[in-house]
């Protein structure tokens, strides 16, 4: 699975719902990872040790959306996308760091 998309009828992702520390013998392969404009939160360690992704996309405005501690790995871009605008997204690019 390289790409991941969550839908936007998605409102909560878990504590380390994707965190590969908890499986054994697997590594992360997704490079990207795409996340509905449903979500308002995302839990601890959700996508904890997935080194290899390069970019998270979250289709939601940052200020509506509850982030845990450690979500994502160190150094992965997240961008928030505000969707208020009806042809054109503001994007706002965050790095993310714990």
């Amino acid at each position: 699975l390289e790409t991941l998309y969550i839908p936007d009828s998605v409102v909560s992702i878990g504590r380390h719902a994707f965190d590969l520390s908890k499986q054994q013998g697997t590594k992360g392969k997704m490079s990207t990872i795409t996340i509905g404009s449903g979500i308002r939160k995302i839990g601890d360690y959700a996508f904890d040790q997935h080194t290899e992704v390069e970019q998270i996309t979250i289709r939601a405005n940052r200020g509506d959306v509850t982030v845990g501690k450690y979500a994502f790995p160190d150094g992965v871009k997240v961008i928030f996308a505000d969707r208020s605008y009806a042809d054109k997204s503001v994007v706002v690019s965050v790095e993310l760091s714990t």
